[in-house]
């Protein structure tokens, strides 16, 4: 018979592990006196112990600023930012209390810096409206489509991308391929999503669960708990026999079962859409297409992809239409600091990529051309944000081919 106790302390073992690692304690309301001593040690201590607390700052800044004490409140937003001057959000927050406090040439530099790296669209507008409410002119980048070039793609926007982001992708994508980008004037509805994340997350930590117990061990906890193992192929099963491993156990194991419930509700919230369906609806779309110019379709949206088993995908095409997503590339989903610039210019590889597939172009081998397969965020980076050799001269074949 197994070892039960032995059974819960190697998932334990596992669930602590760096890859399943989150915080889910539940704050308690701190009184304001206690959080005050807690921040002034805080600021004169250890630099690292600081930086890893910084929260506890603008937490503070947050409940003075509550108050109406909005010197008080400046002054730690601002030992905050020296510490996190990433936090962009906050850059903002401080922004807007320097503008009440008449100290306007510094919140316009926060605002320029917030409006120059934020992704999210909320800060990009707030930044400026501040900006042209205090008398400062911000020309945004102008995309021009090139209408006279004879061969032209659509990107159609998917759903609520950051049109910023999509206009700034759009330019960079017509020069680099020579062709005319075209941007639909229509939003297309992204409709019911297709998937959660969750039976993905439970695919992997049952597989890293069994893998992380050893052959010997887990044959035994199923027998142990009566099930087979044709039982543990239903992703309910898989679910009722890690619950069951905790039931009974010690405190330590009943908050890893409310962690796992939490995470469960999170991964519920992370809504996947199949590539395969676009790929379908563009097709029954715009196969009537009169236009000989316009050579195929691409959407593009900010929510998160997948293909058939796949965990995700960040896009898919085939010949004539195509789909593809930034929403893995964003700072917020990679747990980075926001940078519009960054998000364009991964956007702008995978875009490559996409493109020349819709026109028929097939995949080289070359690791650091952007068409080069990403198995990770990493990967994308490290790729140029240009074709290679064989793929440039294969997309001239094509243009001059079509210019006849």
């Amino acid at each position: 018979m197994a070892n039960r106790g032995l059974m819960v302390a190697i998932l334990c073992a596992f669930f602590l592990t760096a890859a399943f690692q989150t915080a889910f304690a539940v704050k308690d309301e701190v009184p304001l006196s206690t959080l005050e001593e807690e921040v002034l040690a805080l600021l004169k201590g250890d630099e690292i112990v600081r930086r890893r607390n910084i929260d506890k700052v603008f937490e503070l800044a947050d409940l003075y600023r509550q108050k109406g004490n909005t010197l008080r409140a400046i002054e730690l937003y601002e030992a905050g930012l020296t510490v996190n001057a990433a936090n962009l959000k906050r850059q903002m927050e401080l922004a807007l209390l320097l503008m009440k406090y008449k100290r306007k040439d510094d919140a316009v530099a926060k605002a320029k810096l917030v409006y120059e790296l934020a992704e999210e669209e909320l800060l990009i507008n707030d930044s400026l409206n501040l900006l042209q409410n205090s008398g400062i002119i911000i020309k945004e980048n102008e995309y021009i489509p090139d209408l006279n070039n004879p061969v032209k793609i659509m990107i159609i926007p998917l759903g609520t991308p950051n049109m910023r982001v999509v206009k700034s992708f759009c330019q960079q994508m017509q020069e680099i391929m020579g062709i005319g980008i075209i941007l639909s004037e229509k939003t297309r509805d992204i409709g019911q999503h297709d998937r959660t994340f969750t039976p993905v997350f439970l695919n992997d930590y049952f597989s890293g669960l069994k893998e992380n117990m050893g052959k010997t061990n887990f044959e035994a906890a199923v027998a142990e708990l009566g099930f087979k193992d044709k039982d543990l192929d239903l992703p309910e099963n898989r679910k009722d026999f890690i619950y069951r491993i905790f039931e009974g156990q010690t405190n330590d194991a009943k908050e890893m079962k409310a962690a796992l419930d939490k995470k469960f509700e999170e991964t519920d919230n992370h809504l996947q859409y199949n590539t395969m369906r676009f790929l379908s609806e563009l097709h029954d779309e715009y196969r009537g297409n009169k236009r000989a110019d316009i050579k195929g379709y691409l959407a593009i949206t900010n929510e998160d992809l997948y293909e058939g088993k796949s965990r995700f995908r960040f896009g898919g095409a085939l010949p004539g239409r195509g789909v593809m997503s930034y929403h893995r590339f964003t700072g917020a989903f990679n747990q980075e600091p926001q940078n519009r610039k960054r998000l364009v210019t991964r956007t702008l590889k995978q875009g490559l990529s996409s493109a020349n597939f819709v026109l028929g172009i097939l995949r080289c081998s070359n690791p650091y051309c952007a068409r080069a397969y990403p198995h990770s965020i990493l990967e994308l980076d490290q790729k140029q944000a240009e074709l290679c050799s064989e793929c440039q001269d294969n997309l001239n074949k094509y243009i001059r081919a079509n210019k006849k």
